[in-house]
């Protein structure tokens, strides 16, 4: 079931919080990440914010730096 979950999602995905629930976010959707009261959060294109359960150190060394820097 989860790989068949993971099979769907578009391109490389983050695992983030919506609610109570953990969900794959397309990297391609998230527009910048943010800090909030030492929270993380991607913020995707259209202004939604999902929790991320990393911190940005650990976050940076897996993303493309071509297209997101610190």
């Amino acid at each position: 079931r989860l790989r068949h979950h993971f099979a769907s999602a578009p391109g490389p995905a983050l695992m983030v919080r919506r609610g109570r629930d953990a969900v794959a976010l397309p990297i391609a959707d998230v527009a910048w990440f943010c800090t909030e009261h030492r929270l993380l959060f991607a913020v995707c294109h259209d202004g939604t914010r999902f929790l991320v359960e990393r911190t940005l150190s650990e976050l940076a060394g897996s993303l493309d730096p071509r297209a997101f820097f610190r």
